[in-house]
């Protein structure tokens, strides 16, 4: 069956139900028409955006009518999902990674310069949070490996999908800010995958490795490809949001980016997994 995946929407539902209906994946009304399709998210339904709850109302109701009609819509935990929880649960307590360096900022304050909307916090029902806390962090499609993060902190989780998302899915229930604190922290790195030469280029010292880590995320989780977001496209091409129509593909293809960065106006697109 057609098996497909989007990047990051951040709360950018009304670009969201617009990319989905130019892929015949919803009709009009935003209601699953795809049939036995597969759709993918790759995790950061809300911040940035205007509309976080109603992304993740309309993915919750996507899974359940895909069931009805023999397809299937997955999502995965994204840093900023990790982030709105940690908001949910300690509020104004201080971030201890922040306290280590010195520096005094609460959990609001800094899901808030993250992009963090007061909006979506007031609708954040335990119902989204159950949900939220419930994705996967990591899955595979045939030989195409998702995530959210272009890093290697999976890990330091797990040496299968299967163990990572059971002890991710353990920190985030214990509700312990040290250890979720940590977990957010480590999920925010990012362009562990890009070549040395593009590393220099984005002005980032003494990198190597970058081809070496993707295959060690392969050899550990499965899969001959990487298919992840959190990272917007536009910003390593140095392009304008709007120029990025399609995933950005590196590593000779062993990697595929699909962030699309909807909340800077970027179009978006659906990419579809071939292999799937």
């Amino acid at each position: 069956m057609p098996t497909y995946a989007i990047g990051d929407i951040h709360g950018c539902l009304d670009q969201l139900l617009g990319l989905l209906r130019s892929a015949e994946l919803t009709d009009e009304a935003g209601h699953w028409t795809a049939r036995d399709s597969h759709l993918w998210f790759l995790g950061d339904f809300t911040d940035r955006g205007p509309d976080g709850m109603g992304v993740i109302d309309l993915v919750m109701r996507l899974e359940q009518e895909a069931v009805f009609e023999g397809g299937f819509v997955g999502a995965l935990l994204g840093n900023h999902d990790v982030i709105l929880q940690e908001v949910y649960h300690f509020g104004n307590h201080d971030v201890p990674s922040f306290g280590q360096v010195g520096k005094k900022v609460g959990f609001i304050d800094m899901w808030m310069k993250n992009g963090g909307k007061m909006s979506d916090l007031e609708r954040l029902t335990p119902e989204r949070v159950s949900w939220l806390l419930n994705l996967p962090a990591l899955a595979r499609v045939g030989n195409t490996l998702l995530m959210h993060a272009d890093n290697t902190f999976y890990l330091n989780y797990g040496s299968s999908i299967q163990e990572v998302n059971q002890n991710i899915h353990a920190i985030l229930t214990e509700h312990d800010m040290d250890t979720i604190d940590k977990l957010e922290d480590q999920f925010a790195k990012r362009l562990e995958f890009v070549t040395a030469e593009f590393a220099q280029r984005v002005n980032i010292a003494d990198f190597e490795g970058g081809f070496a880590r993707a295959q060690k995320m392969l050899e550990t989780f499965g899969g001959t490809k990487i298919v992840h977001g959190h990272t917007p496209i536009f910003r390593l091409l140095d392009r304008s949001p709007i120029e990025v129509t399609e995933a950005w593909e590196y590593q000779n293809g062993l990697c595929v980016n699909l962030d699309h960065c909807l909340y800077a106006g970027g179009e978006g697109f659906v990419y579809e997994i071939e292999d799937g």
